[in-house]
């Protein structure tokens, strides 16, 4: 009888390690693997640390291979490694932790008339480092007129108000470092703001036909801060009310066989049709194929993710976003075919239009590597056209 030696060559690689700060201990933190060459539709690895910092990663393709490493309060870091079929060498990767500067709270203060009510906006004065966060105080029914951004690394800040309640705050922005309390204060009287029900109807552009509705989705922004809301979304109007007719807000619609478009507030109020509590805005939409796309900042994605689990576990202080606020990036070229489509406005909303179905695009932006995209998977499978295209540095 003869023995046969079988052998099984492995064709993907796997890895594992441990990831701790710069004293040996253990950090919470998400690792996302790219690929050398990876194109915007792939499909990313991930994987979240252990209590005691460890993480594996399986089922990887062997070759040139960035992976980046995310945690809440620290710089990002990008690990290159050329994997091999099989088991790879465990991989130690060290994440020092910013350095604490602390809280940024305060309250909105009104000497007369209504409870205050309006929205905080706090944005890095680190250009190498730069984030966005809001939140609104005074919310409806809610009597609370304090606001806390809380566990912010040292650095300078610019804090910035605007009411929505008619009046005026003072300051309307002021510089500070953390740990810090900010008043910002109105002696004006409030107006009243009714309670209205806001609509919007489409328009076909061209014939000036009413839009069925109801394949619609849209994406909001409220102060250049994007919200990844799920899809489909059939509260277009929704923030319109909840943060007040004086707010910036931007809604993006998307409908089936039209381009996107984009109706900002309060601009559009000025020509809006009022009648019995009920505002309605029109917006016009093209017949053609195009694509909204919101070219976002991956790491501050990560960082409002990671420090919500850290508070939920009880870890260090969060942040202290809003809902999943992010800061769109400008100057963003969307390339489909050899042919741009599109660029990123200064909120990062690139409105793209083209003569075919857009099934395929680039994203081409210089120091910058597209992570993944989210909500738009091309015409054939998204017809409404929008998405978020989440970005990370070099």
């Amino acid at each position: 009888m003869h023995s046969v030696e079988i052998r099984v060559t492995p064709l993907s690689a796997w890895l594992e390690g441990r990831v701790i700060d710069d004293g040996g201990e253990p950090v919470y933190a998400e690792l996302v693997v790219l690929h050398a060459g990876l194109q915007s539709r792939q499909e990313n690895k991930t994987a979240t640390t252990q209590e005691d910092g460890t993480w594996k990663l399986n089922s990887l393709d062997p070759g040139p291979t960035h992976i980046r490493v995310f945690s809440a309060r620290r710089s990002s870091s990008r690990v290159d490694v050329d994997l091999v079929p099989g088991k790879n060498p465990p991989l130690e990767i060290v994440l020092p932790r910013s350095t604490a500067g602390g809280d940024l709270t305060g309250t909105l203060s009104a000497s007369t008339g209504a409870p205050p009510r309006g929205l905080v906006l706090l944005q890095s004065e680190d250009r190498t480092s730069p984030f966005r966060s809001l939140q609104w105080v005074g919310v409806p029914g809610e009597a609370d007129a304090s606001f806390g951004f809380l566990g912010l690394p040292a650095g300078r800040y610019t804090l910035s108000c605007i009411g929505l309640d008619g009046r005026e705050y003072t300051p309307k922005s002021t510089s500070v470092s953390p740990p810090q309390v900010v008043q910002f204060s109105t002696s004006e009287i409030a107006s009243v703001a009714p309670i209205l029900d806001y609509q919007l109807r489409l328009l076909d552009a061209a014939s000036g036909k009413v839009l069925d509705d109801e394949e619609m989705q849209c994406m909001r922004s409220c102060m250049g801060l994007w919200r990844q809301d799920p899809f489909p979304d059939r509260i277009p109007l929704g923030d319109v009310w909840f943060y007040g007719e004086q707010a910036p807000v931007d809604v993006v619609v998307g409908l089936p066989g039209f381009m996107p478009a984009c109706v900002g507030f309060p601009e559009a109020l000025r020509t809006a049709h009022r009648e019995a509590g009920r505002v309605e805005i029109e917006l016009r939409l093209h017949a053609g194929y195009g694509a909204a796309l919101v070219v976002l900042d991956a790491e501050a994605d990560r960082r409002v993710r990671l420090s919500h689990h850290d508070r939920r576990s009880g870890g260090f202080g969060s942040f202290g976003f809003a809902p999943t606020p992010l800061s769109g990036i400008p100057g963003a070229k969307i390339v489909s075919r050899g042919r741009v489509i599109g660029f990123s406005d200064k909120q990062g909303l690139a409105l793209c239009s083209s003569d075919e179905p857009i099934e395929e695009f680039e994203v081409a932006l210089d120091g910058w590597t597209t992570l993944t995209v989210e909500g738009f998977n091309g015409h054939a499978e998204d017809p409404c056209g929008l998405g978020y295209i989440l970005m990370v540095r070099d």
